[in-house]
Protein backbone atom coordinates (compact mmCIF):
# COMPACT_ATOMS: atom_id res chain seq x y z
CA UNK A 1 0.00 0.00 0.00
CA UNK A 2 2.77 2.43 0.91
CA UNK A 3 4.68 1.39 -2.20
CA UNK A 4 1.62 2.12 -4.36
CA UNK A 5 1.24 5.52 -2.69
CA UNK A 6 4.86 6.47 -3.41
CA UNK A 7 4.60 5.22 -6.99
CA UNK A 8 1.52 7.40 -7.51
CA UNK A 9 3.26 10.36 -5.87
CA UNK A 10 6.34 10.03 -8.12
CA UNK A 11 4.18 9.72 -11.25
CA UNK A 12 2.24 12.84 -10.25
CA UNK A 13 5.40 14.87 -9.66
CA UNK A 14 6.99 13.75 -12.94
CA UNK A 15 3.81 14.44 -14.96
CA UNK A 16 3.02 17.80 -13.33
CA UNK A 17 5.28 20.01 -15.51
CA UNK A 18 3.93 18.49 -18.74
CA UNK A 19 0.32 18.87 -17.62
CA UNK A 20 0.94 22.45 -16.41
CA UNK A 21 2.50 23.52 -19.72
CA UNK A 22 -0.44 22.20 -21.72
CA UNK A 23 -2.92 23.77 -19.30
CA UNK A 24 -1.57 27.26 -20.04
CA UNK A 25 -2.94 27.02 -23.60
CA UNK A 26 -6.33 25.96 -22.29
CA UNK A 27 -6.83 29.41 -20.75
CA UNK A 28 -7.79 30.84 -24.15
CA UNK A 29 -11.51 31.33 -24.82
CA UNK A 30 -11.15 29.15 -27.92
CA UNK A 31 -8.38 26.75 -29.03
CA UNK A 32 -5.26 28.61 -30.26
CA UNK A 33 -3.68 25.66 -32.10
CA UNK A 34 -4.10 27.01 -35.65
CA UNK A 35 -2.51 30.36 -34.80
CA UNK A 36 0.09 28.75 -32.53
CA UNK A 37 1.24 26.47 -35.36
CA UNK A 38 1.68 29.45 -37.69
CA UNK A 39 3.47 31.61 -35.12
CA UNK A 40 5.91 28.84 -34.18
CA UNK A 41 7.06 28.25 -37.77
CA UNK A 42 10.71 28.92 -38.49
CA UNK A 43 11.73 31.40 -41.19
CA UNK A 44 8.65 33.63 -41.08
CA UNK A 45 8.94 36.44 -43.66
CA UNK A 46 10.23 39.70 -42.13
CA UNK A 47 8.50 42.90 -43.19
CA UNK A 48 8.97 46.59 -42.48
CA UNK A 49 6.27 48.72 -40.90
CA UNK A 50 4.05 50.58 -43.36
CA UNK A 51 4.31 47.97 -46.11
CA UNK A 52 1.40 46.50 -48.01
CA UNK A 53 1.25 42.76 -47.45
CA UNK A 54 -0.20 40.39 -50.03
CA UNK A 55 -0.96 36.70 -49.62
CA UNK A 56 -1.34 37.20 -45.88
CA UNK A 57 -4.24 34.89 -44.93
CA UNK A 58 -3.07 31.74 -43.18
CA UNK A 59 0.47 33.05 -42.78
CA UNK A 60 2.67 34.43 -40.04
CA UNK A 61 5.14 37.30 -40.35
CA UNK A 62 7.67 39.17 -38.25
CA UNK A 63 7.04 42.92 -38.36
CA UNK A 64 9.89 45.36 -37.68
CA UNK A 65 8.42 48.12 -35.50
CA UNK A 66 9.47 51.73 -34.93
CA UNK A 67 9.74 53.44 -31.57
CA UNK A 68 6.26 54.61 -30.65
CA UNK A 69 7.30 58.27 -30.81
CA UNK A 70 8.56 57.81 -34.42
CA UNK A 71 5.89 55.41 -35.69
CA UNK A 72 3.79 56.56 -38.63
CA UNK A 73 0.38 55.13 -37.78
CA UNK A 74 -2.92 55.49 -39.65
CA UNK A 75 -4.57 56.93 -36.50
CA UNK A 76 -3.60 57.33 -32.86
CA UNK A 77 -4.07 54.01 -31.07
CA UNK A 78 -7.39 53.62 -29.30
CA UNK A 79 -5.43 52.69 -26.18
CA UNK A 80 -2.39 54.61 -24.98
CA UNK A 81 0.64 52.31 -24.59
CA UNK A 82 1.14 51.14 -21.00
CA UNK A 83 4.90 51.45 -21.20
CA UNK A 84 6.68 54.69 -22.03
CA UNK A 85 9.37 53.34 -24.37
CA UNK A 86 7.28 51.05 -26.53
CA UNK A 87 7.23 50.18 -30.22
CA UNK A 88 4.53 50.44 -32.87
CA UNK A 89 3.91 49.83 -36.55
CA UNK A 90 1.35 49.00 -39.19
CA UNK A 91 0.71 46.96 -42.27
CA UNK A 92 -1.76 47.49 -45.08
CA UNK A 93 -3.78 44.63 -46.51
CA UNK A 94 -6.65 44.18 -48.92
CA UNK A 95 -9.28 41.66 -47.87
CA UNK A 96 -10.81 39.88 -50.87
CA UNK A 97 -14.17 39.21 -49.18
CA UNK A 98 -16.22 40.29 -46.17
CA UNK A 99 -15.82 38.05 -43.15
CA UNK A 100 -14.31 37.37 -39.74
CA UNK A 101 -10.53 37.46 -39.53
CA UNK A 102 -8.33 36.50 -36.62
CA UNK A 103 -5.10 38.28 -35.75
CA UNK A 104 -2.80 36.45 -33.35
CA UNK A 105 0.27 37.90 -31.65
CA UNK A 106 3.25 36.57 -29.78
CA UNK A 107 3.02 39.37 -27.24
CA UNK A 108 0.39 41.56 -25.62
CA UNK A 109 0.53 44.51 -28.03
CA UNK A 110 -2.58 46.50 -28.79
CA UNK A 111 -4.22 45.89 -32.19
CA UNK A 112 -6.22 48.53 -34.07
CA UNK A 113 -7.91 47.59 -37.33
CA UNK A 114 -8.92 50.62 -39.39
CA UNK A 115 -11.15 50.53 -42.45
CA UNK A 116 -12.57 53.55 -44.28
CA UNK A 117 -10.98 55.79 -41.62
CA UNK A 118 -12.86 54.10 -38.74
CA UNK A 119 -11.73 51.76 -36.00
CA UNK A 120 -13.32 48.32 -36.26
CA UNK A 121 -14.55 46.88 -32.98
CA UNK A 122 -13.30 43.41 -32.04
CA UNK A 123 -15.77 40.57 -32.63
CA UNK A 124 -13.96 38.62 -29.90
CA UNK A 125 -10.65 38.43 -28.11
CA UNK A 126 -8.73 36.09 -25.88
CA UNK A 127 -5.28 35.78 -24.41
CA UNK A 128 -3.19 33.79 -21.99
CA UNK A 129 0.33 33.93 -20.65
CA UNK A 130 2.58 30.90 -20.81
CA UNK A 131 1.22 29.33 -24.00
CA UNK A 132 4.20 28.72 -26.30
CA UNK A 133 4.17 30.92 -29.39
CA UNK A 134 0.89 32.79 -28.86
CA UNK A 135 -0.15 35.40 -26.31
CA UNK A 136 -3.18 37.19 -27.76
CA UNK A 137 -5.86 36.51 -30.38
CA UNK A 138 -8.40 39.09 -31.59
CA UNK A 139 -11.19 38.64 -34.16
CA UNK A 140 -12.57 41.41 -36.37
CA UNK A 141 -15.39 41.54 -38.91
CA UNK A 142 -13.97 43.22 -42.00
CA UNK A 143 -15.57 44.28 -45.26
CA UNK A 144 -13.89 43.45 -48.55
CA UNK A 145 -11.35 46.16 -49.31
CA UNK A 146 -8.35 48.02 -47.92
CA UNK A 147 -7.53 47.78 -44.21
CA UNK A 148 -4.76 49.16 -42.01
CA UNK A 149 -3.72 46.94 -39.11
CA UNK A 150 -1.64 48.72 -36.54
CA UNK A 151 0.15 47.36 -33.51
CA UNK A 152 1.21 49.49 -30.54
CA UNK A 153 2.51 49.11 -27.02
CA UNK A 154 5.04 46.41 -27.91
CA UNK A 155 7.93 46.00 -25.49
CA UNK A 156 10.14 44.70 -28.32
CA UNK A 157 11.11 46.16 -31.73
CA UNK A 158 9.82 43.08 -33.56
CA UNK A 159 6.45 41.39 -33.40
CA UNK A 160 5.33 38.08 -34.87
CA UNK A 161 1.70 37.99 -35.99
CA UNK A 162 -0.57 35.71 -37.99
CA UNK A 163 -3.80 36.46 -39.86
CA UNK A 164 -6.35 33.74 -40.51
CA UNK A 165 -9.87 33.74 -41.92
CA UNK A 166 -12.61 32.42 -39.66
CA UNK A 167 -15.83 30.72 -40.60
CA UNK A 168 -17.55 31.88 -37.42
CA UNK A 169 -17.23 34.63 -34.79
CA UNK A 170 -17.49 32.27 -31.80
Amino acid sequence: MIRAFFTLLVCTIVAAPVTGAAADCTKFAWPPEQQQKLLQQDNKPRIETGNAVTEFLGRAFVLRLDSFSNAKLEKSPERTPRIEKSFAGLIRVKFPVTGIVTIALTNNSWIDVIQDGKYLRPAGNTGAEGCPGVRKIVKFKVEAGDVAIQFSGSETPELAFAITAETDAR
